[in-house]
């Protein structure tokens, strides 16, 4: 349904780093999303807002991005993790409540450009898996990757090219471990989070190779210091940040000694954002 647009005067001012991965867009998008309703007297349902901005990343900068990030700018709630089914847009909010612990996130200082990366490439590696699967395996109506099993790609593995096949591999193994961390955050259970962060981490570097030696560099300094309790890359990858769980009696001296090792190690300036999730865009009265 079409929607009345009012003109304005507008400035725009952000703290988000732009290039760190941060889905920087996304909150600008979904930032212009509120700024509309407000004038125009309207509000648009979450996932259609959401959509909106897909659309900006998919039609206008030419990036073959999903709505994860767009979701959670406009749905997402203080304290809770959002658990997003991206074909149907059923979502769940998942409870945060670490009492011991709390989220780090570290800006490697590697600026990446989302359209000048590789993600459209990873995109296209991915249907290529879709289609050898679908083929071995007789499943027509199938998709995407999520339409199949880890034992249906190892099944297949003659099958599957090789460069496919570890897109594939690492897309279902992450789905996986995306499950498994829901029910770490709804037992509280930081240990094992931390556990899957790092696995993933090393799956996005090994089968999917999204990282950058920045990235694996923070990573690994960061295991290695006390109060770590896992680390991974964030956003699309190529550069930008890494998120760490951290134990909060820690987090002084984690951020100090992981921004020295890295400066020593890499030449970079580094920087360190402690955060805990937040909510969604909304306007804030003056």
């Amino acid at each position: 349904m079409d929607k009345a647009l009012a003109g304005a005067d507008v400035m725009i001012v952000g703290d988000v780093p732009i290039g760190a991965g941060l889905s920087s867009s996304a909150s600008l998008e979904m930032a212009a999303v509120v700024l509309f309703e407000s004038l125009g007297g309207y509000s648009l349902p979450g996932p259609e807002a959401a959509s909106l901005g897909k659309r900006v990343e998919n039609e206008f900068l030419g990036v073959n991005s999903g709505i994860m990030d767009q979701f959670i700018a406009r749905m997402g709630r203080e304290g809770h993790a959002l658990f997003l089914d991206c074909r149907t847009y059923v979502f769940e909010l998942i409870p945060v409540a670490f009492p011991d612990a709390t989220f780090v996130i570290a800006d490697t200082g590697v600026t990446r450009g989302l359209t000048a990366s590789k993600y459209n490439e990873r995109v296209a590696e991915c249907q290529a898996a879709v289609e050898a699967l679908r083929t071995a395996l007789g499943r027509e109506k199938a998709t995407h990757l999520r339409d199949f099993t880890i034992a249906d790609l190892e099944a297949c593995a003659g099958a599957v090219p090789e460069t496919p096949f570890r897109r594939a591999r690492h897309i279902l193994t992450e789905n996986d471990r995306t499950q498994s961390a829901c029910r770490a955050m709804r037992e509280g259970d930081a240990k094992t989070l931390g556990e899957l962060m790092n696995a993933s981490h090393w799956s996005l570097a090994d089968d999917y190779e999204v990282t950058c030696a920045e990235l694996d560099a923070m990573t690994e300094i960061a295991r290695g210091l006390p109060g770590c309790l896992g680390a991974r890359m964030t956003g699309a990858g190529f550069g930008g940040c890494t998120v760490h769980l951290v134990s909060r009696e820690a987090v002084e001296g984690f951020a100090r000694k992981l921004l020295t090792a890295y400066r020593e190690r890499t030449g970079l300036e580094g920087s360190v954002i402690v955060s805990a999730p937040g909510r969604g865009a909304s306007a804030v009265p003056c």
